[in-house]
């Protein structure tokens, strides 16, 4: 699953890549930003009754509605984004028991660090599931 906010998730430079490159490892990336914004809202209360944040609660809601059915959870965030910061410290929390790969965005170019971290991240969830 990849819990981003949309605006990352559709950028061309950023999120687009990302999700280009697990299907090329043979992923189904599933995002957390899409879902049923009221059920998401009401599961995120199991995450954290006091976030602040709608989106940020969608996205968690929706890891909550799906934790039993993904392999693993990519956090995505803009490295300006305090907010992101928090929330996904909370999810890395919560949902220990899940691989978890925080990528922070920064302004470089070039897509060699992260295909390398998906790549790897991928192939820890396969190991784990044994299937490497």
């Amino acid at each position: 699953m990849i819990a981003a906010h949309s605006y990352l998730i559709e950028d061309a430079y950023f999120g687009k890549p990302i999700i280009d490159y697990l299907k090329e490892l043979g992923c189904t990336p599933i995002r957390a930003d899409i879902a049923d914004t009221k059920e998401a809202l009401k599961q995120s209360l199991k995450v954290s009754p006091t976030m602040k944040w709608e989106w940020s609660r969608e996205i968690t809601g929706n890891i909550q509605i799906h934790k039993d059915q993904i392999d693993g959870i990519i956090l995505v965030s803009a490295f300006p984004c305090g907010p992101d910061s928090m929330v996904n410290e909370i999810i890395s929390r919560k949902f220990s028991h899940i691989p978890i790969l925080n990528l922070v965005l920064d302004s470089q170019s070039g897509t060699a660090g992260i295909e390398t971290r998906l790549e790897s991240f991928v192939d820890i969830i396969r190991f784990k599931k044994g299937t490497v």
